[in-house]
């Protein structure tokens, strides 16, 4: 019995057809080769992230090899749920938010890890090519990102409630940061009365 011998390329190709993560994940589990060149392929598209837990494994996987982050464009927490977290994990989640500059777009949902720690905050808003970012349940903290936000954000969905935003004189200060390059602005929740 002899080895596989096809071109690197030519095993690329037939990965990238079996475009599902759970076929790719079983190629790249037969050979190093395939691991590494799956990797592009996994986080192609948008990454969807739906627990806590997962989080966390994510971030370790990221972290592992900071190569990885350039196939890094859309991230997705918008079902993760409102999770008792500790904010034991909030280092190694800022610490893959830190590395993550190529990241495009950004949705996170009821468990908002803007309020696990300040430095989430501080790499959030320094991400240089994020143009795409969905904020379920706007809090204080959800403020103080947008506030200081450094990238030019195209798109911006909010969810907000009565305890934050509810006064329409709030609201417009801020989003005036983000007034010369906002193109679409969706937000949901929001009591706005005289």
């Amino acid at each position: 019995y002899s080895a596989m011998r096809l071109n690197y390329d030519i095993l690329f190709i037939i990965m990238s057809y079996h475009w599902k993560t759970k076929n790719i994940g079983r190629m790249m589990r037969t050979w190093r080769t395939l691991y590494q060149a799956g990797i592009p392929l996994l986080l192609d598209g948008v990454v969807y992230v739906r627990s806590l837990k997962k989080l966390v494994a994510f971030c370790h996987f990221m972290l592992r090899d900071a190569t990885r982050f350039r196939y890094l464009r859309h991230l997705d927490f918008l079902d993760m749920g409102p999770y008792y977290t500790s904010h034991k994990e909030a280092p190694i989640i800022a610490t893959m938010f830190e590395h993550a500059q190529h990241l495009e777009s950004l949705r996170l949902g009821q468990l908002n890890i803007l309020n696990l720690d300040e430095r989430i905050v501080d790499a959030i808003s320094a991400l240089p090519n994020l143009c795409d970012i969905t904020i379920n349940c706007m809090t204080p903290k959800g403020h103080a990102l947008l506030r200081r936000m450094k990238a030019s954000i195209k798109k911006l969905e909010v969810g907000t409630n009565e305890d934050h935003c509810s006064d329409p004189d709030e609201i417009a200060p801020l989003y005036a940061p983000l007034k010369e390059s906002l193109e679409e602005l969706h937000v949901s929740w929001a009591e706005i009365g005289a």
